[in-house]
């Protein structure tokens, strides 16, 4: 069913069978937001290292592997931490990107996928959650725009994921990106 799926969003987004599938680039994200599993919602900073892999002939498309970690602000707080615990959300996306150019430099992409999130959000809770992910963000390309000699991305945007099953964690945070090309 899963491979089924795969293979009909590859027919429909045009992809002529075999593609090549190349690493285009690696970087990290990080950012504010709040997050909730079981608990109540909590304010959290987030930290998600990631790489995306591109199609030859279809260059607007991307594949994307995350990890990401959103802890509970109060851990950065200096403070007797006897007794305390600090709640987080981690866990993998997979996504499917589409980048838009508006000029030769500044580009809009979106994101959607899907989440595997362990709630750690207290201390008696320890479950891992399927669900949904999904993401906006405008990115500049610094060789591009003339701005630097390297040729790396910066991204401003959202990231959100939800799940659907056992305590249902989730996350939304408004995220800053630095990103390598890997390939030309």
């Amino acid at each position: 069913m899963l491979i089924s799926g795969i293979l009909a969003v590859f027919l429909l987004l045009n992809f002529s069978l075999p593609c090549q599938i190349y690493l285009s680039s690696a970087g990290a994200s990080a950012g504010l937001g709040n997050f909730s599993g079981l608990s109540t919602g909590q304010t959290g900073f987030l930290l998600m290292p990631s790489v995306e892999a591109g199609f030859r002939g279809s260059p607007g498309y991307l594949i994307s592997a995350s990890y990401i970690s959103i802890r509970n602000t109060g851990i950065l707080i200096p403070e007797d931490r006897t007794g305390k615990y600090y709640g987080s959300v981690s866990g993998i996306l997979a996504e499917l990107q589409i980048r838009q150019f508006i000029t030769r430099s500044l580009y809009i992409q979106g994101s959607g996928g899907i989440a595997y999130l362990l709630d750690k959000s207290s201390p008696d809770i320890g479950s891992w959650s399927a669900g949904l992910s999904f993401g906006a963000v405008a990115g500049i390309d610094l060789k591009q725009a003339g701005l630097s000699r390297g040729s790396f991305r910066i991204t401003a945007g959202l990231s959100s994921a939800f799940t659907l099953q056992n305590t249902f964690p989730g996350y939304q945070a408004a995220v800053i990106g630095f990103f390598i090309p890997l390939a030309d």
